[in-house]
């Protein structure tokens, strides 16, 4: 049996596209997202569904910005002491 039921990020990817679709019906289009349409509409996600739309992993986003973790190197070594990840909860 086929299940229609839609849930979580299947369901918003399913609405953006919809939505999509009527305003290009509205103004007589019938054609496929462009790639940069395709981003506008990402950009408007919140940062965790955009994560799990785009199946991202923390190794993917670490191996992507290897450069802005260098910049802030001193700051993430200091808060990821085993001393400070453990005891934030108590601040």
């Amino acid at each position: 049996m086929i299940s229609t039921e839609i849930t979580g990020t299947g369901f918003l990817i399913l609405s953006l596209m919809i939505n999509s679709s009527i305003k290009r019906r509205r103004v007589g289009h019938n054609t496929m997202l462009t790639f940069q349409e395709v981003c506008d509409q990402l950009i408007q996600l919140d940062e965790t569904t955009l994560l799990e739309v785009l199946d991202l992993t923390s190794e993917d986003i670490v191996n992507k910005f290897q450069d802005k973790i260098e910049d802030k190197l001193e700051l993430l070594a200091e808060d990821l002491e085993p001393d400070n990840i453990f005891n934030q909860d108590n601040e």
